[in-house]
């Protein structure tokens, strides 16, 4: 019976979710506006979000369940895909979702699920179920919850044993110091979910989360892709646009990895820095020149230590190169100075351009999307003054074919009858051609034996 009350009350919330959703796209349709982070914040919070066990490699430690739902394509156990419940009992939150997408990313993408996910942090993990990139977004009145990325997680691990088998290194290995903050509560973010990543720990009682991804084996699902590209105008994955969107990420991924190396080498400076501004200098003064040889060896070999865990090994023998650090300004010769100065002004004038170039590459796709959209309506309109006449043409066509139907059926009806009479007139002919016949022989007697009677007087 509890159950049951929690159905019910599920049932409730989303059914409310489904109208207050509808509500905002007629009004954004009438205003010609955007849907904003706002109304998609008060739709999460109406709708009711399911306990989900089936998540196990995302759901914290100690927790039995997650608040989580997905939309459009899920994978059964057998490998078969279908649509999701949700989907199919309230298709008002899926367009809704998705008519979110449309207005505030205009890059080209494609996808044929949504996971909206509610108040948890998933610990690190890879998705097995996806291809190609994903995009998230995160909801709510919180702080923290970034996700912690890692892009160099497409690395593989040989098998010594069997050189032709290779493993991934598990998630709890992965280097900390390689890993990328997104901070997805500012703004949509591309990533990889094959990749291993996690929610940094927040605060606040609510965080929701919204992930675009295709799953595995779509090519086996062509009428539920109909389904989705026709009612909730979802952009599929074709090979093309998949083709487009994995060489994004691979540019994508090469841009997050030279940021991981510039972090990593300026912390790496910066601890080398703090090791030679902490050593003691009265020591070195005040304990001779013994003391003096073992604080310069100390040094050294601190130095190499790290040099090395670079993998930047240094000979043995020999002094310790100085750490490189960038000249200032002052100390430069007046040519490079000059060389400097030139590259400077040279990539301010670059910036500009490109600054020009994005706002006029930004002005066209706005002034295309609004085209598109106003076609779009007209299309809607002129089906919509269109679409009562259909119906009367097909309601006319429909009571023609009842009539020709009715014809026909009594057409051979009446031909049954004709051919009844028909064979009736024959079975008359043919009896009054037999009694003309007796008639006549009858004749024929009566006039021979009255011939004789007449001789015989």
């Amino acid at each position: 019976m509890k159950k049951e009350m929690e159905q019910v009350r599920l049932h409730l919330r989303r059914q409310k979710a489904c109208q207050e959703a509808m509500t905002i796209m007629a009004e954004a349709d009438t205003k010609e506006r955007r849907i904003t982070e706002k109304q998609v914040l008060k739709v999460l919070r109406l709708w009711g979000f399911k306990k989900n066990e089936s998540r196990k490699r995302v759901r914290p430690l100690g927790s039995d369940f997650v608040h989580s739902d997905t939309l459009g394509l899920v994978k059964e156990y057998r490998g078969s895909v279908k649509l999701s419940r949700c989907t199919l009992e309230y298709p008002q939150f899926m367009s809704f979702l998705c008519r979110w997408l449309r207005d505030n990313y205009e890059d080209e993408f494609a996808y044929t699920s949504i996971s909206v996910n509610s108040t948890y942090c998933a610990r690190r993990h890879r998705d097995l179920g996806n291809v190609g990139p994903s995009l998230i977004k995160a909801f709510g009145n919180f702080e923290g919850g970034r996700l912690y990325y890692w892009p160099y997680d497409e690395a593989t691990i040989r098998d010594p044993a069997d050189p032709a088998r290779s493993k991934r290194p598990r998630v709890q290995d992965l280097d900390e110091t390689r890993k990328l903050t997104l901070d997805v509560k500012a703004e949509i973010h591309l990533f990889d979910g094959r990749r291993a990543h996690e929610v940094e720990p927040f605060t606040g009682h609510e965080r929701f989360s919204l992930v675009f991804y295709t799953t595995n084996n779509y090519q086996n699902a062509d009428c539920y892709l109909r389904f989705l590209r026709e009612d909730f105008e979802v952009p599929l994955p074709r090979s093309q646009r998949m083709g487009r969107l994995n060489d994004r990420m691979d540019a994508m991924h090469k841009a997050m990895q030279r940021r991981v190396r510039r972090a990593m080498r300026r912390q790496h400076c910066s601890d080398i820095d703090q090791d030679l501004s902490a050593e003691p200098r009265e020591g070195i003064h005040n304990r001779g020149p013994v003391s003096h040889e073992v604080a310069e060896s100390s040094k050294r070999a601190r130095l190499r230590e790290r040099l090395e865990i670079r993998g930047q090994h240094q000979p043995q023998d020999g002094p310790v190169p100085p750490v490189a650090r960038m000249r200032r300004r002052s100390e430069e010769p007046p040519l490079v100075a000059g060389v400097r100065r030139l590259q400077d002004a040279r990539s301010e004038v670059l910036s500009a351009e490109n600054k020009s170039l994005r706002a006029q590459n930004h002005q066209l796709q706005s002034e295309l999307l609004n085209h598109h959209r106003q076609r779009e309506r007209d299309t809607r309109s002129m089906l919509n003054t269109v679409r009562p006449h259909a119906d009367v043409l097909h309601r006319q066509v429909r009571a023609i074919r009842n009539i020709r139907h009715n014809m026909l059926s009594k057409g051979s009806s009446l031909n049954v009858m004709l051919r009844e009479i028909q064979q009736a007139i024959q079975h008359q002919v043919g009896v009054m051609a037999s009694l003309t016949d007796s008639c006549a022989l009858e004749l024929e007697t009566l006039t021979q034996s009255g011939s004789q009677s007449v001789v015989q007087s």
